[in-house]
């Protein structure tokens, strides 16, 4: 998957080794984490790009955009 995020600019690695490894930082770790766990709560990799990238008070409001839509989606089955 990580080099499914990097070719689509969601999480580059920190650099690239002689050897071809990507290497990344322990921040861009809790970052793999954060990816999974919106990946798990069913956001899409775009939805997840926009939360790295925004403000602490933005990821609040997208997180309850994100609910909402998906509570539509539910009272619909």
């Amino acid at each position: 998957m990580l080099r499914h995020y990097d070719k689509i600019g969601l999480l580059k690695p920190e650099c690239i080794a002689e050897n071809g490894y990507r290497l990344y930082s322990s921040e861009q770790i809790v970052i793999t984490g954060q990816i999974k766990k919106y990946r798990d709560y069913g956001f899409s990799l775009s939805e997840i790009q926009d939360l790295i990238k925004a403000t602490p008070d933005e990821s609040v409001e997208l997180i309850k955009s994100k609910i909402e839509q998906l509570s539509k989606q539910q009272d619909k089955h």
